[in-house]
């Protein structure tokens, strides 16, 4: 308006004219919302939260608005792109399809299932057991056929012997069997003879299958349900064991060492580290019984390594250790290193 000239006034609302109001839907804790805001003259503008038309506390209406609608197809069309991304997070599961190590991984004399140490467990040691017997026994059943083939073999010109000697006294077989006595009684001493060679043969040919076919190394480090008897069988089964990776099994105690100790006396490598349940004893009979000991890795077995137990382990296996991880020990002090 020009300079001086009264601003006019603005047009005045018809009687019967009624409220505006402005709708904008929102999403409120996952709740789809429509917001109200009267504008009527004279009034403070106020909102209000109403539920939208397709939410489960709406209050549907037989004729709903353009913005309801279109509210509706929105959320339908986010229902289906999340029904989308859930589908294929579904779908992308990788999900382990074995409740055991598969047996084709248990078959080597050098085992290394630190890839498979979720699916360690008791029967896994069980399993291996039955396949390390089995091939020993293989072993040893060839070595015995092949010692009665080479005593066949050596018999041959004894019996062609005997035999000449019957036909020229003309002397039939079965008659010389019942009353030639010294020939009786060589037969028994050569029988007996025989079985101490066998027995003995058969002793030499489990010790030799052992050291031949038996089980050499096992690494299990994270076998969080490996126990004591799992343990106690791969002990027993593994007499010559040099590797042993137990490292992070949580359920091992004293009792299954002890048994690594009584058995597998050869052992070079020991990883312990993370086996919480240790308290001592264990380590102590390691040290008295494996003398080999080159590495040893006692990281975090707070417990099990103190001042009694470095000294029983020292004293053992002492002089063979080159390696030997003691950290996150609380339970060490200056002096017992010094005096270890």
């Amino acid at each position: 308006p020009a300079r001086g000239a009264l601003p006019t006034q603005p047009p005045r609302r018809a009687a019967g004219l009624q409220k505006r109001s402005t709708r904008s839907s929102q999403c409120y804790l996952g709740i789809p919302i429509t917001r109200t805001r009267d504008m009527g003259k004279g009034s403070a503008a106020s909102a209000q939260v109403v539920p939208a038309a397709d939410s489960p506390q709406s209050y549907r209406s037989s004729s709903p608005s353009k913005s309801t609608t279109t509210n509706r197809t929105k959320n339908s069309h986010v229902a289906s792109v999340l029904h989308a991304i859930a589908k294929a997070d579904e779908d992308n599961r990788h999900e382990i399809p074995f409740d055991d190590v598969p047996p084709e991984l248990l078959c080597p004399d050098r085992l290394d299932l630190r890839v498979w140490s979720l699916l360690v467990s008791n029967k896994t040691c069980a399993t291996i057991e039955n396949y390390v017997t089995e091939r020993e026994s293989k072993f040893v059943e060839d070595a015995m056929a092949q010692l009665a083939e080479e005593q066949r073999q050596a018999d041959l010109p004894r019996k062609k012997a005997k035999k000449a000697s019957d036909d020229k006294r003309g002397v039939s077989a079965s008659m010389a069997a019942t009353t030639d006595a010294r020939w009786l009684a060589r037969q028994e001493a050569y029988a007996l003879q025989r079985a101490k060679v066998e027995a003995d043969a058969r002793a030499g040919a489990l010790e030799r299958s052992h050291s031949e076919v038996g089980l050499k190394a096992v690494r299990m480090g994270g076998a969080s349900k490996l126990g004591d008897i799992g343990l106690s069988r791969i002990a027993k089964c593994a007499p010559r064991l040099e590797v042993l990776d137990i490292s992070g099994a949580i359920d091992i105690h004293d009792v299954g060492l002890r048994e690594v100790a009584l058995h597998c006396v050869h052992l070079r490598y020991l990883d312990l580290s993370g086996c919480s349940s240790l308290t001592g004893p264990g380590l102590a009979a390691i040290g008295e019984r494996c003398n080999q000991l080159k590495h040893v890795s006692l990281r975090g077995c707070s417990r099990a390594v103190n001042g009694w137990a470095l000294a029983a382990l020292s004293k053992g296996s002492g002089e063979a250790i080159e390696y030997l991880d003691m950290s996150h020990c609380q339970l060490l002090s200056d002096h017992d290193l010094m005096t270890a």
